[in-house]
């Protein structure tokens, strides 16, 4: 356990009521703020002349927006979205004690509310986003038998793009090292951060989420989710005489990510790395990809994020991906919706009054495509017929009606239940490679390009089951 003395702390609209206490670790929560006292001042009942007693109530916020304090050694914290998790009141001398939850913490500066909490740039360092960025500083040149070696290092220069809304977003390099004086080793570590930048200062969650939608397409390439490991910001702050100044400062978000870990993946097996691809276009083309496809991404990302899902889960949501996406880009044609009214007219019309009412009712979705066929459409608008086969999407289709609506008539049309959930996991995989064609159909990757791509990283075999 790590504990951070702090001198004191205060709420930033009433700093003349600083309170001691204690940031410290535990298992549970991450970081919690254990206070002596409750910002309140400590109540004493005044006596009564019938004997009856008194009764006194208290009430303490649920939430904090933002505590600033100073350690014991004069650094400088920011505690946003603290939740109270136990609190005692003040009462007759005492001041009562809280217990709190902040949800982001940032050093090195003070905020003076949630709103004045706004930032120039974010940065964060990703899982796996080292390799997948596959860029260099070093330069190495050998001897003829390996020594003398010399080696040189330069931070590589960044790689940006500009987004629509005037944003820059893209990847930059820091490196730690070398350590004074080089005498027996030299130690030199390049990492690579996802970073968006904004000319005037927003708020930290219209910044984070760019980030997380440029993590994303990252992820799209790598194949595993990323998980956050470090993350700096720039923002201004005012310094002793008033003025303004950039300060570089250090987050830590206090809550913990969905995945907890992730498998390290290697170059070869990636989709696609940052040297393959235009970046500035493609990421352009990833923010401005179709609100329709909002929903796959939602669910694709969400089922990427939580490996431990249960099979049945990460096949309904890959399906349900995929059935949502198609729902709202397929438009049929004219002619197909003039001949189905047609055929619906002549329906009602051969029916009486009350029959009419009934049959309006139970055909109003009659225009809607099987659930099987809108897979079957998408596999045939990406040339995948090596990826699900006729049979394979028939197949799906009868496990999803299965789940979503109960027939004993299609559970014989089913495998037998113990090879059943290992064909529902193959499957699964199947309709997640469809969802990444369908992404990178919709960001500019040619058809033929995504399936070399596809078979070269054995992306379908590599999550098999046999």
């Amino acid at each position: 356990m790590v504990d951070i003395t702090a001198a004191h702390w205060w709420q930033p609209s009433d700093p003349d009521k600083p309170l001691p206490g204690i940031l410290l670790k535990d298992d549970e929560h991450g970081w919690v703020l254990q206070l002596d006292g409750t910002f309140q001042e400590s109540v004493v009942p005044d006596a009564t002349t019938d004997g009856e007693p008194i009764v006194v109530e208290f009430g303490l916020p649920d939430t904090f927006p933002i505590l600033v304090g100073i350690t014991s050694h004069g650094l400088l914290i920011s505690l946003v979205d603290c939740q109270v998790l136990e609190a005692s009141f003040p009462f007759a001398g005492s001041r009562g004690s809280l217990k709190v939850w902040p949800t982001l913490l940032i050093y090195d500066v003070h905020f003076e509310s949630a709103d004045d909490f706004r930032l120039a740039s974010l940065s964060i360092r990703y899982s796996n986003l080292d390799t997948w960025v596959a860029t260099s500083g070093f330069s190495v040149q050998f001897g003829p038998n390996l020594y003398p070696a010399e080696v040189k290092y330069s931070i590589p220069e960044s790689i940006e793009g500009m987004l629509s809304d005037g944003l820059i977003i893209g990847v930059k390099f820091s490196a730690s090292g070398p350590s004074v004086p080089a005498v027996t080793n030299v130690h030199i570590v390049q990492q690579s951060w996802l970073t968006v930048t904004s000319t005037q200062d927003l708020l930290y969650k219209d910044l984070f989420r760019h980030i997380n939608n440029l993590a994303n397409f990252v992820s799209l390439g790598v194949g595993e989710p990323l998980i956050p490991l470090e993350m700096t910001a720039m923002c201004t702050a005012l310094d002793r005489s008033g003025a303004e100044h950039s300060v570089r400062v250090r987050l830590v978000s206090n809550r913990q990510p969905i995945v907890a870990s992730s498998r390290d993946v290697p170059h070869w097996d990636m989709l696609f790395t940052l040297p393959d691809i235009r970046f500035s276009d493609l990421v352009t083309a990833w923010f401005l990809r179709d609100e329709a496809l909002q929903s796959l991404c939602d669910l694709y990302f969400g089922t990427l994020r939580s490996p431990s899902m249960y099979v049945e889960h990460r096949f309904i949501n890959m399906f349900q991906a995929l059935e949502s996406y198609d729902r709202r880009t397929f438009k049929p044609t004219p002619e197909k919706i003039r001949k189905h009214q047609e055929q619906l007219d002549r329906i009602l019309n051969a029916v009486g009054v009350s029959d009419q009412r009934w049959l309006k009712q139970s055909l109003r979705h009659s225009h809607e495509p099987a659930a099987a066929d809108r897979i079957r459409r998408l596999a045939n608008k990406l040339d995948a017929g090596w990826l699900l086969s006729n049979e394979d999407i028939t197949l799906a289709g009868s496990l999803r009606n299965y789940y979503t609506h109960f027939d004993p008539e299609v559970d014989q049309r089913l495998p037998l239940k113990k090879d059943r959930y290992r064909t529902m996991h193959n499957l699964a995989v199947r309709l997640r490679v469809l969802c990444e064609l369908v992404l990178l159909d919709a960001i500019g990757f040619p058809k033929d390009e995504a399936r070399n791509r596809m078979q070269k990283t054995r992306r379908v075999e590599r999550h098999l089951v046999t």
